[in-house]
């Protein structure tokens, strides 16, 4: 149809979600495997407005990874969804100012996300990265002796 945008007509329409716009300006690795979560588990956290934010150091030169989270006792699907796109987002935002932080971030999303500032949920995980990132933050949880 002539009346409608074309990628092949336009090329810069093409970017990663498929909608115009400017493309992210930062990319990251996601985290897909059990294994991976469990580990970040083992690190140290940090807590932030909305989130909680795991951080298990690199073991070499591996690249920035994350991973998302959000239990299903926060809310229905579609609510879960939208706290995942708005961590998603809120990494993609800072990601050019973290410089040469490395390893793995497992963020587990809270209900308390979805009415949050958007800016204040940004400036909250930049700290607690940096935080964590500094060697501060809380120790990982261990299991009570039974």
């Amino acid at each position: 149809m002539p009346g409608l945008p074309c990628v092949a007509n336009n090329p810069a329409l093409l970017n990663e979600g498929g909608a115009p716009g400017p493309r992210p300006s930062f990319r990251f690795v996601v985290l897909r495997q059990r294994s991976e979560f469990l580990a970040a588990a083992t690190g140290k956290r940090a807590h932030g407005p909305g989130f909680t934010l795991q951080h298990r150091k690199a073991d070499g030169a591996l690249p920035l990874r994350f991973g998302f989270t959000v239990t299903k006792k926060t809310g229905n699907a579609p609510e879960r969804n939208r706290i995942r796109r708005r961590l998603r987002e809120a990494v993609r935002r800072i990601g050019p100012r973290l410089g040469e932080i490395g390893g793995d971030f497992v963020l587990i999303g809270r209900r308390e996300a979805l009415t949050v500032p958007f800016e204040t949920l940004a400036e909250a995980l930049f700290g607690a990265m940096g935080r964590l990132a500094g060697g501060g933050g809380q120790m990982p949880r261990t299991k009570a002796p039974s």
